[in-house]
């Protein structure tokens, strides 16, 4: 059979089938747009019955509230004489009601109930007046009193639906109760309020299409509508409503109920409690409308069809077939990867048009076909080689330097800080300088080098992004280390020019790890690994250097990631403890407070003091996680003893620079005072100089935030840093603590007793108390009390101690200085 009658038997079936399904859908679709109409009408309504049902719910709590805080309302429960409250505050408290009722004339009783249930003060609407009663064994009363709630709601659907809502009314009597005390109960409030208008929004809202709606109880007990709820329609719409699917998904869906064999969509919306809207309209007046266009639809349907197929027998002939072989034959090609392929399929508008898109189409595919191949193996950001493509580059150059047998180096290289400059300057900013960064790179190498280009057929130097601030250089046809090393300091020297970035200047440094293949690793992932090592010792080696792999470099890393696991699992499994160190009032012998200390009670290796620990928790931010444990904890240590009776005491914490950096120090303090109950008077927090000279502005604001809670503030290591007593004075510290290094100095150098001295003058001159840290002898303590220094801690007097021995030194400290202890 020939081409133009295979067409003709293959498309007119597939022209006349879509013609048919696109009148079937059209049926369809008209049905649907119906059903959807009406249901979106039956929901909107819903909605706008429930939303105002709700908003009066909403009103009402809140007006009850308000007469809750009603002065005159308060005044007239807290009277207990009976005689003046009635006498006195009563017509006071009904003339409120009755403002409320002018204000919301729907409110048809207003009540305030003794706490026994006797109604004592009533005002109602002309029309609805109930008179004195008593309800002490109604159930909204019950509830009340054994529940937590504070208010309750009850609907009454009849012919006039009531809302009635209940408040309790607790008040302290501020002149005869304690600050402590709590509120008592004097009463309650209670308003009846008419929903007529719920009846009338009912009826506007659903009048159309047969439409019912009702608000009801689950249970059936209780219904009203906009029209009448026969037993049968109440009892289906109860199982409705108590059914599990329905009340959990009626809010966007709904469902289709049949009663007396007649069809009908139901929704509902929960108000509260067991109460629910529900609306349903018959399936029969949604059908109606797509009834009556299906016959007109059937006949426009049909004369398409029969209209087409002639118009095809026409046209298919002799301006079809041909062009469609020319396509498919061009396509054919494009599919076989003849990505240049042109068309050309006469002279008529539509082909041209064809032809001209079908060759656009070529170009397209073949340039986008070249952007994927370069994408798949280079960074989008700086142009160079990727990860994919660095090891597939990698792999042919160490696959040549084993076959001539020759020396490679590869190059890690990680920019210094760049986080930094991420975080405070924007990703755009980092991205512009992970450009200029690249750029540098590649200009820096040796002048015969070749940097990332798609030749792979020849053994080339190549710069590559692996990703973030990572990039590598691949250094083939080394004689040895030392080329690699000219190489690493080029690119070092060429990061001390400027970068220029928008209106930022950045000196911009790297740290570089280099290993060698043969000498360090023969495969791709060996050398990765341990140039990554060498660059992560460069960094600790203080950055802006390079460092070549050695096997002990990889022992110190494998120790440090047992460390950090170790440091992290002891955090986890609460190892850490807490050891005190006393301070003394060295002028009065007396017990002045402690310095928490923290402890790792490792399960091997026993116990582990900070100083081999601390530092590796701020690199690793696991001194976040750490120090809130330790001011938590040392706070829930002193609020112990001071119910024990350790009294006129302060426990000093230590908080890390890394934790005002990353940390709201100020919640932090605050939560520890509040869940602890400890006094703020109690604390002391001790910080170093370097958190003054790192932010100014912002810790200056922190400390006086912390200063206003109550708590004290303290200097350690005091004279380590670069900052001097009048810098001080722009900050709200309290104390300064004189580092260990001086007082161990003091013993044999004359000059620095007189630092001691000046510090401890200058420190009472801006009115800070001093304690003096490592105070070790009796010479040391003598010298200290001549300069009028006001406390000391060392082992002079005690070493860092446990809980239960620093209890046992206070006992014993108190017996010395004051004749006993109170501590029970």
């Amino acid at each position: 059979m020939k081409l133009n009658n295979k067409f003709i038997c293959i498309v007119l079936p597939l022209i006349i089938l879509p013609i048919l399904l696109v009148g079937f859908n059209a049926y369809q679709y008209l049905y649907q747009n119906s059903k959807t109409k009406a249901l979106f009408v039956m929901h909107s309504q819903l909605d706008h019955v429930q939303q105002q049902l709700l908003q009066e719910l909403r009103l009402v709590q809140a007006n009850l509230q308000l007469l809750a805080s009603d002065t005159q309302v308060q005044q007239y429960a807290l009277t207990e004489d009976e005689y003046n409250r009635i006498g006195i505050y009563q017509p006071a408290v009904l003339k409120r009601f009755h403002k409320y009722h002018l204000a919301h004339p729907n409110y048809l009783e207003i009540r305030f109930v003794l706490p026994d249930g006797f109604q004592e003060s009533y005002w109602s609407a002309p029309l609805h007046y109930q008179g004195d009663k008593d309800e002490a064994q109604s159930v909204w009363l019950k509830t009340l009193k054994h529940s937590n709630l504070k208010t309750i709601k009850e609907l009454y659907l009849d012919q006039q639906p009531l809302l009635k809502a209940y408040q309790e009314l607790r008040i302290k009597n501020q002149a005869t109760e304690g600050y402590h005390d709590e509120k008592q109960l004097r009463g309650y409030l209670a308003v009846t309020v008419q929903l007529n208008w719920l009846l009338e929004a009912m009826k506007d809202r659903s009048s159309e299409q047969g439409q019912l709606m009702a608000l009801m109880h689950s249970n059936g007990s209780q219904a009203v509508g906009n029209s009448k709820l026969e037993p049968k329609i109440r009892q289906v719409l109860a199982q409705y409503i108590t059914d599990s699917s329905a009340a959990l998904n009626s809010q966007h869906a709904s469902a289709e109920i049949s009663i007396d064999q007649e069809s009908y969509f139901i929704s509902s919306r929960k108000v509260w409690g067991e109460y629910f809207l529900v609306a349903m309209i018959p399936k029969a007046q949604v059908n109606m409308a797509a009834q009556k266009l299906s016959s007109g639809l059937i006949f426009i349907t049909l004369s398409v069809i029969a209209i087409t197929l002639i118009l095809i027998m026409l046209v298919l002939r002799n301006t079809v077939v041909k062009p469609l072989q020319l396509l498919s034959l061009a396509s054919k090609k494009i599919g076989e990867g003849q990505l240049d392929t042109k068309l050309n399929l006469g002279t008529s508008f539509e082909f041209k048009e064809l032809s001209t898109s079908f060759n656009l189409m070529s170009d397209k595919l073949k340039k986008s076909a070249q952007e994927i191949q370069f994408m798949a193996y280079h960074d989008s950001l700086t142009r160079l080689p990727n990860r994919r493509m660095f090891q597939y580059l990698l792999s042919n150059n160490l696959a040549s330097a084993k076959r001539k047998k020759e020396t490679l180096a590869l190059l890690f290289l990680d920019l210094d800080n760049f986080k930094t400059i991420n975080d405070d300057l924007g990703h755009e900013v980092g991205d512009l300088l992970l450009k200029s960064f690249a750029a540098r790179i590649s200009t820096t190498l040796r002048e015969e080098d070749t940097i990332g280009k798609d030749d792979v057929t020849q053994d080339l130097d190549l710069v590559s992004r692996l990703g973030g601030d990572e990039f590598t250089v691949v250094l083939p046809h080394l004689h040895n280390h030392v080329d690699a090393s000219v190489v690493a300091q080029r690119i070092i020297k060429a990061m001390q020019t400027v970068f220029k970035i928008e209106n930022h200047q950045f000196y911009v440094s790297t740290s570089i790890g280099i290993a060698m293949y043969p000498a360090d690793a023969l495969d791709i992932e060996g050398l990765v690994k341990c140039a990554d090592i060498a660059m992560y010792n460069a960094k600790n080696a203080g950055r802006n250097t390079y460092k070549f792999y050695m096997q002990s470099m990889n022992v110190a890393i494998i120790n440090r990631v047992k460390h950090e696991s170790e440091l992290h699992t002891a955090i986890e499994k609460k190892q850490l403890i807490l050891h005190f160190q006393p301070q003394v009032n060295i002028q009065s012998k007396g017990f002045y407070g402690v310095e928490a200390l923290v402890r790792w009670m490792h399960p091997q290796r026993g116990l582990i003091p900070p100083n081999d620990f601390i530092t590796l928790a701020e690199e690793t931010g696991m001194i976040l996680e750490l120090g809130k444990w330790v001011l938590f904890e040392s706070c829930r240590k002193a609020k112990a003893w001071a119910e024990l009776g350790v009294s006129n005491f302060k426990v000093s914490v230590n908080v890390s620079s890394v934790q005002f950096q990353r940390q709201d120090v100020t919640k932090l303090v605050a939560q520890a005072l509040q869940e602890s109950q400890l006094a703020a008077e109690f604390l002391t927090l001790e910080i170093t100089e370097s958190v003054l000279m790192s932010a100014e502005d912002s810790n200056r604001q922190t400390l006086l935030d912390i200063k206003k809670m109550g708590v004290s503030l303290a200097i350690d290591d005091f004279g380590t840093g670069y900052s001097s007593l009048s810098f001080l004075r722009q900050f709200p510290v309290d104390t300064l603590k004189i580092d260990r290094a001086f007082i161990v100095q003091s013993n044999r150098e004359p000059e620095v007793r007189a630092i001691i001295s000046a510090i401890i003058t200058m420190a009472h001159a801006l009115k800070l108390t001093v304690v003096a840290e490592g105070v070790e002898s009796e010479s040391e303590l003598e010298f200290l009390i001549s300069s009028d220094c006001d406390y000391v801690q060392g082992y002079y007097y005690s070493k860092p101690l446990s809980e239960d021995k620093f209890l046992e030194f206070y006992k014993k400290e108190m017996v010395n200085t004051q004749g006993g202890s109170n501590i029970q």
